[in-house]
């Protein structure tokens, strides 16, 4: 496993602990349905991605910009903004745009960025930043890709998810549905924890997390 990643170690070896019989596969699985619903709720999984910018991308007729090539291990869920990226970072501009499909985002006009372009016909820089979450259950090691901070910061939260997953499951050796009941509870009141607490800014570090240029090659597994 890439150091760039958690392991989810301490998180698995806890719940091998109170789910007697659980198999390792089983387990990784439900991970990452776990991390799913988390960054799905929470919306703290951010970054900021520059692309330039042509008069063919916009307008009636315009052309989508891919904003994360398929090799990266995760998946656009929301476009909060996107602005002109110039010298002069008192003049920064806002642009319409709108995330229509998948990792891709369409600008609505080119009006606003025509301006900027210099000399004329030429590409303008536009910062688009974006919530992100996990995407394709597995890699090579069983474990979903997902920036550190998360176990580090949500790992109690992410705990409660695996045990509310596994304990709901039916005619399991660790089928329990109070223990499934109580971990819930406890894993939707971490996701809302998580998304008030990005909400007023208290975030502490390193959660605009961009992807490591190491993993550009790296394959995934299934």
């Amino acid at each position: 496993m890439s150091d760039d990643y958690p392991t989810f170690e301490r998180t698995l070896d806890s719940a091998r602990m109170q789910l007697n019989g659980a198999l390792d596969g089983v387990l990784k699985l439900e991970l990452y349905w776990v991390l799913k619903e988390f960054f799905d709720r929470t919306w703290v999984w951010r970054t900021r991605i520059t692309k330039p910018v042509y008069q063919q991308n916009c307008g009636p007729h315009y052309k989508p910009i891919e904003l994360i090539p398929d090799q990266y291990p995760a998946q656009i869920i929301s476009l909060i903004s996107a602005r002109i990226v110039g010298a002069d970072k008192s003049r920064l501009v806002h642009i319409p745009a709108t995330l229509e499909l998948p990792d891709r985002v369409y600008v609505h006009e080119w009006a606003p960025i025509a301006s900027w372009s210099q000399p004329l016909g030429s590409p303008v820089n536009i910062e688009f930043e974006v919530i992100l979450s996990v995407t394709d259950p597995t890699a090579d090691d069983g474990i979903t890709y997902c920036p550190h901070w998360v176990e580090q910061r949500h790992g109690d939260t992410i705990m409660h998810g695996l045990l509310y997953r596994m304990m709901a499951q039916v005619q399991k050796p660790y089928s329990n549905l109070a223990g499934a009941q109580f971990h819930g509870t406890k894993f939707r009141a971490g996701c809302a924890y998580a998304k008030n607490e990005k909400q007023h800014g208290n975030i502490r570090g390193g959660q605009a997390w961009a992807f490591p240029q190491t993993f550009r090659t790296r394959r995934r597994g299934f």
